[in-house]
């Protein structure tokens, strides 16, 4: 045996002996691939962090928009008014005023939607989850001014 021979036996001699005897140990190329893996599932947190809070910021969960149409907004604030006094009667007339509105296609149908579940919420008896429903609807409302409706910047 010469001695290159003897050098390659000595090595892989060495490679063996401290080489794990289970076959599910972790080898040195095992602990790479983890290490990938935890920083593959990190990259994926931070992405999923940062999609959240770009819809976040850009309104992705805002409410529908009402329009511009006066008597809608009317007629909501008198809902927000009937539904924080806890009266069934008005709640009935702002509720029947709003499918009106939305028959003559002065309310949009995703707004109107909206609006029959916090209707739904106080005919239910919760009045309380109702009104903090519809004060979020209301603030998430966009300022609609005559420049705004009519398209002038």
């Amino acid at each position: 045996m010469t001695l290159a021979e003897r050098g390659y036996l000595k090595l892989n001699k060495r490679v063996l002996e401290s080489a794990p005897s289970a076959p599910h140990s972790t080898s040195r190329s095992g602990n790479s691939n983890s290490s990938k893996r935890r920083s593959t599932v990190s990259i994926c947190r931070a992405s999923l962090a940062a999609l959240t809070a770009i819809l976040l910021t850009t309104g992705c969960f805002a409410p529908p928009q009402m329009g511009p149409d006066r008597d809608t907004f009317t007629t909501i604030d008198a809902l927000y008014s009937a539904v924080s006094l806890r009266e069934p009667l008005q709640l009935e007339r702002c509720a029947k005023t709003l499918d009106d509105l939305h028959a003559a296609e002065r309310l949009p149908k995703s707004a109107h939607q909206a609006l029959q579940g916090h209707i739904a919420e106080a005919r239910a008896g919760q009045w309380k989850a109702a009104q903090e429903n519809l004060r979020r609807f209301m603030l998430g409302q966009h300022r609609w001014t005559k420049r705004v409706a009519s398209g002038v910047p």
